[in-house]
């Protein structure tokens, strides 16, 4: 095998890639190439002409066969960053979106100057995330409020353990149960955030193949026109809720009005919506009603 330079491996991937159908070539090679260097995809111009060696080679084009059957490149590397985190996906659970990074942001800021004389010192503030996947939501959470009780549930024993891994890793402090919705879930809550399964399943099969083909089907899929489970946890959140607690939803890009009808029902109103990159609304933040 012939011992390429960095700058031939960068173009001949990028071909490889833009034949296969990729949508960003050019990017993807950079990127798979700096990964199999171990460095950052800016230092790639900084060593050129250095050479791959055999088994540098051998793992590239190895990757690159992988890319070409639509396998997403995070759960290649078995690793992507969310707010600022380097963390740990595999198929277990979604690969996290920047939409949902917009769901952390809109909890940090405005919870940022909560002053600690708004809680007895015996009212801990309280969370819960509900469907927390890679733990990804929940441990940003907790590294921006270490003084705040998180805890984190999920229906799936293999999507908890990879937030353990990543809770463990960056020494966050958040509980984990396993939970079908709010059936382990006792005490309650000053915040409850959920980017719950939204997809409906007519919309399913025009996502992209590698979305399709890897991730994790009840991540995505949610009955009842995709509302079903933000039916659910507004019609039970009173219970679990405290009296001047807060909601927040990440949602799909046209359920705002009937998740406003949704939780008008349950006697909540809707306080915020934020817009994502695209300009759709994305973020909801939901307060009871009968708050004074």
């Amino acid at each position: 095998m012939h011992q390429q330079t960095v700058l031939e491996a960068i173009n001949s991937v990028t071909e490889i890639l833009k034949e296969g159908g990729n949508q960003n070539p050019s990017f993807e090679a950079k990127y798979i190439v700096a990964a199999i260097l171990d460095i950052k995809v800016l230092d790639l111009y900084l060593c050129l002409e250095k050479q791959l060696d055999r088994q540098q080679s051998l793992t590239l084009y190895t990757i690159v066969d992988r890319r070409l059957k639509n396998e997403p490149l995070q759960y290649i590397f078995g690793k992507t960053e969310f707010y600022g985190l380097e963390v740990k996906v595999n198929p277990s659970v979604l690969i996290p979106r920047p939409e949902t990074e917009l769901l952390a942001s809109r909890i940090i800021d405005d919870n940022r100057y909560q002053l600690k004389a708004d809680y007895r010192s015996n009212d801990c503030f309280k969370v819960l995330e509900i469907g927390t996947g890679s733990g990804v939501i929940a441990i940003a959470l907790a590294l921006n409020f270490p003084d705040w009780s998180i805890d984190a549930i999920d229906i799936s024993k293999e999507a908890l353990a990879v937030a353990e891994i990543n809770n463990a890793a960056h020494k966050a402090n958040v509980s984990f149960v396993q939970s079908d919705l709010f059936k382990n879930v006792t005490g309650k809550y000053d915040i409850i955030v959920s980017n719950p399964p939204y997809i409906r399943a007519e919309d399913f099969a025009r996502l992209p193949k590698e979305i399709i083909q890897y991730e994790p089907h009840h991540a995505l899929l949610a009955a009842e026109d995709g509302l079903y489970f933000y039916r659910q946890i507004l019609s039970q959140a009173a219970n679990y809720l405290k009296q001047k607690g807060s909601i927040y939803f990440e949602i799909g890009y046209n359920q705002a009005e009937a998740i406003k009808e949704i939780a008008s029902y349950n006697h909540f109103s809707i306080t915020n919506v934020d817009k994502d990159y695209n300009q759709h609304n994305r973020i909801l933040t939901v307060r009871s009603k009968v708050q004074s």
